[in-house]
């Protein structure tokens, strides 16, 4: 990341150089954030994303703004599990089509399921790996 910074303050000029910096810290910002996911949260995500679709149909509001797929210009990393029967991952794949980013990256785990994919160690390891390819 740091990198990336001063390759934006040493050779962008003018507007092409504000789009950038405003880009890196945007995409640095929502890197370094960390949410809990627990309680009505998680309840509340399974309803507007899963069951009603709201981020991929455009109708997602947070913090009172739409959120647009087309949008999200970050590096996406889509994982999944070859044995996840509550999300396959040809449904976790089909994100990656709906964003702008021009590092797109899918990975199976296939002998994990819905849950192993986020919290076994060979997965969180691997996906470390990957998060270190852009950084």
């Amino acid at each position: 990341l740091p990198l990336k910074l001063w390759d934006i303050i040493l050779y962008k000029k003018g507007k092409e150089k504000k789009r950038a910096l405003e880009k890196w810290h945007r995409n640095v910002s929502w890197l370094l954030s960390t949410y809990d996911l627990q309680g009505g949260w998680v309840s509340q995500a399974a309803k507007n994303l899963f069951i009603g679709n709201k981020l991929l149909n455009k109708e997602l509001i947070i913090a009172d703004e739409l959120v647009d797929p087309r949008n999200i210009d970050f590096p996406c990393f889509f994982y999944a599990g070859g044995k996840d029967k509550i999300s396959p991952w040809p449904q976790v794949f089909n994100g990656g089509k709906h964003v702008s980013s021009e590092t797109v990256k899918y990975r199976i785990f296939p002998e994990f399921g819905h849950t192993n994919v986020f919290v076994a160690k060979d997965a969180l390891d691997q996906m470390l790996a990957d998060l270190k390819t852009i950084i």
